[in-house]
């Protein structure tokens, strides 16, 4: 749920085109979220990300945001999953 929500809060930023993300182990605790984004505006920071992040749901700790130029050609059932998913929300 949380994992879901935060991906939420960041593709709704108006800087973020896309978002994807992940968990991944941590080097300072056990599990934590990766985010993966394109920017829509190229001005977009890290630190944008991690404050509104940390608003939302400071329990999960998202450690690390790669910034990315798309993520529609990632081959990985992840992002298909991922793209499929926001397809759905859309038609709906």
């Amino acid at each position: 749920m949380y994992f879901q929500m935060n991906r939420n809060v960041i593709a709704s930023h108006p800087k973020v085109l896309e978002v994807a993300s992940h968990w991944c182990s941590g080097a300072k605790s056990g599990e934590v979220i990766k985010v993966f984004s394109v920017k829509k505006d190229q001005s977009l920071t890290e630190e944008e990300l991690k404050n509104i992040v940390m608003k939302i749901s400071p329990i999960i700790k998202c450690e690390y945001f790669v910034f990315r130029t798309e993520l529609q050609n990632q081959r990985c059932k992840f992002c298909e999953d991922l793209k499929k998913e926001e397809e759905a929300v859309k038609a709906a």
